[in-house]
């Protein structure tokens, strides 16, 4: 049905597959698969849309588990200033993604 495989329905396949990855502790695989998540959004929604902010905190609670703090503290940022200016500062995935970003510290 859909041949491209940067078309948008991929996108939450990936972030579902990553999302699996991730809690098997499969960390380097679940960054590939928030990375493919991640190049869709932004061909398709753009660096300012809300499910761009939720691939990046994705990204960055990989990088997070894997100790490489200065990732997680650089995509958390990116995430949250898309979400505040996007979503709101009181909105549920802002708080979260703020809450994930003040454990990097």
């Amino acid at each position: 049905m859909y041949s491209d495989p940067k078309h948008i329905v991929y996108s939450t396949t990936y972030n579902n597959l990553g999302k699996l990855y991730y809690k098997e502790k499969k960390y380097s695989q679940a960054l590939e698969q928030f990375y493919l998540c991640k190049e869709i959004d932004m061909k398709n929604l753009g660096e300012l849309h809300p499910n761009y902010a939720l691939t990046l905190a994705n990204i960055a609670s990989v990088y997070y588990m894997e100790g490489k703090y200065g990732d997680a503290l650089s995509n958390f940022n990116i995430a949250q200033e898309i979400q505040c200016s996007v979503l709101g500062e009181n909105h549920p995935e802002h708080v979260c993604t703020l809450k994930n970003l003040l454990k990097v510290y």
